[in-house]
């Protein structure tokens, strides 16, 4: 176990001393870098630098290549403080990474609610799609069982009746790339098949509420219009002028 935190704190180090070096070489990879960190006064100081918060960078992968803008990488580490402060510097909140991936799709995919809903507040579509799958945030966060994502998705007035490249919707994918195990598995997919069955509930009941009232109002004016002719017609009185004396 110490080798392994010895291990992991080499990394760290090794990481922070590569992020101090791109601060001199190349300031919009550590915008990136800083961003999916989470340090937020790197980040400030980088865009009181002048700093394109807009700045797309190629980051290596094990083996691929991948381009990144910072806001879409504060969003997949759910850092919500730096997303703000991005959003506040100038970065376009659908503006997408490598294959369509906007910042509101890698937070459903990471399962960060939160992120979910700052992105919304600040304007991003809640059902963008990726360019591999056509997938939705819906899609990836009901694929992946993130259970409070989804909530939080439904709740904001996701599409569900959107389908991804294969003609599915998001609730037809429920738990497909879930890593659980059989019976765990079993358990998450029927909480989130409860999940869209509660919300088709509400929307329904919602839907009569809407009807019923509509129904009432219609009501009161037939209503009103055979009170109206069921009233006596009052003649208004005639004043006839005074003549004057002789």
């Amino acid at each position: 176990m110490k080798r392994f935190f010895k291990a992991a704190l080499r990394r760290d180090k090794k990481a922070a001393q590569m992020r101090a070096a791109w601060e001199k070489t190349n300031p919009p990879r550590a915008l990136v870098e800083y961003s999916a960190a989470g340090d937020l006064a790197k980040v400030d100081a980088l865009l009181v630098a002048g700093v394109d918060p807009n700045a797309e960078v190629m980051i290596d992968i094990t083996v691929d290549t991948v381009m990144e803008t910072p806001l879409c990488a504060a969003a997949s580490a759910g850092h919500v403080d730096i997303a703000r402060r991005l959003i506040a510097a100038g970065a376009q909140v659908d503006k997408p990474s490598d294959d369509g991936f906007t910042p509101l799709l890698n937070a459903a995919t990471n399962g960060w609610p939160d992120m979910v809903k700052c992105l919304h507040e600040a304007g991003a579509n809640l059902n963008a799609r990726e360019d591999i799958f056509n997938h939705t945030p819906l899609h990836k966060a009901t694929r992946l069982a993130r259970m409070e994502t989804v909530k939080t998705l439904m709740a904001l007035g996701a599409d569900q009746t959107l389908r991804d490249a294969e003609g599915k919707t998001a609730e037809e994918t429920i738990c497909d790339q879930c890593g659980k195990g059989a019976p765990e598995k079993a358990e998450i997919k029927i909480e989130i098949q409860k999940i869209f069955a509660d919300d088709r509930a509400a929307r329904a009941a919602a839907e009569k509420t809407h009807q019923d009232a509509a129904a009432a109002y219609v009501r009161a004016l037939d209503q009103a219009g055979e009170l109206q002719r069921d009233l006596p017609l009052v003649r208004p009185a005639q004043v006839r002028p005074r003549r004057r004396k002789p």
